[in-house]
């Protein structure tokens, strides 16, 4: 008798409705930088509503006994290795957040279930893919909770977007999930991959809508701004021209350390203001009082961080009496 090691079973997962936040209108006026980013995702490409990824595979021993006679000849039957096809798409984890912006659980198979994958509710989709949760009874509970789509690597950890670059000019965008680059818009395997080029993790801009909630707007890599608009449409496999940029990250300093914190909305640690915004202010120098409250008192951009995990380009200190000051 003799086993033989049959082919691996390959798992599929099967996404729907994968949206994401708001595309952003280029723009050159600061003070609407990242206003108008309303519109929804899409424009990305339709296969994206019907994504099918590939889970890792998992090799199924199958054993065979054969009879005397069978027509064997004596030689060992040689193991066949595994057929695992490349993954085009990364895989995608789908987390739910209430209004307030608190984490409620993960959305798995159409049904919403907390870290212990307990069932809380079933998501019933909308025709732009966001979910409705209902309960048991039927009726909608967790009302204005949103899904946001990570893409994820095999171990469930977020793939960061990245900033690629030629001569310190970033050139494009795209995911890198098993030392391949994937789109930044459709999450496909690019082919061919780029090549000769650096490469930076992004972190997101935030901004504030009409009514003071705050929703992405944008992406910053080495201190630099680009919009959603920018990272995600045109031709994204390109990798030849360099990406505009709408802004830059501005460091503030405050005399006062306790203003972020009492008056959060007005002041932020982390801003985004106009590039080359100080081209005519020097260090240590007073920024113009036309130029300091409208750029970094109520900012309608901002990352969300402290001023010493900011690294902006430049630094600002609000004084005790409310002039601004050039630190670097």
């Amino acid at each position: 008798m003799r086993k033989q090691s049959g082919q691996s079973m390959t798992e599929y997962l099967v996404v729907l409705g994968v949206t994401g936040a708001g595309l952003l209108a280029a723009t050159s006026d600061v003070s609407a930088l990242f206003a108008n980013v309303q519109q929804s995702y899409q424009t990305q490409s339709s296969e994206m509503n019907k994504v099918q990824i590939y889970n890792n595979p998992k090799l199924q021993i199958i054993e065979t006994e054969r009879e005397e006679g069978d027509g064997d000849d004596g030689e060992d039957v040689p193991n066949t290795p595994p057929n695992n096809p490349e993954a085009d798409f990364p895989p995608v984890l789908e987390s739910v957040y209430d209004q307030s912006g608190n984490f409620i659980g993960y959305v798995k198979d159409g049904v919403l279930v907390d870290n212990n994958g307990k069932d809380l509710a079933t998501c019933v989709r909308d025709f732009s893919g966001q979910c409705t949760f209902v309960g048991a009874d039927g009726k909608p509970i967790y009302d204005g909770a949103v899904t946001d789509a990570q893409w994820v690597d095999d171990d469930g950890k977020p793939l960061p977007l990245l900033a690629l670059s030629r001569g310190g000019a970033v050139v494009g965008f795209a995911y890198l999930y098993k030392d391949k680059y994937h789109d930044a818009s459709t999450r496909k395997r690019l082919s061919p991959q780029p090549s000769n080029l650096s490469a930076v993790q992004t972190r997101r801009v935030s901004s504030y809508d009409a009514d003071g909630k705050p929703f992405s707007s944008g992406y910053e890599a080495n201190g630099l701004i680009y919009s959603e608009s920018t990272v995600l449409s045109g031709n994204t496999q390109d990798f030849s021209t360099e990406k505009k940029i709408e802004g830059e990250l501005v460091t503030v300093e405050f005399v006062d350390p306790s203003l972020p914190t009492n008056d959060p909305k007005k002041y932020k640690p982390c801003v985004v203001a106009k590039h080359n915004w100080s081209t005519s202010t020097s260090a240590g120098s007073n920024v113009p009082g036309l130029w300091g409250d409208p750029l970094f008192s109520n900012p309608s951009s901002y990352i969300d961080t402290t001023s010493a995990g900011c690294n902006g380009r430049h630094t600002v200190r609000l004084e005790t009496d409310g002039s601004w000051t050039l630190v670097k």
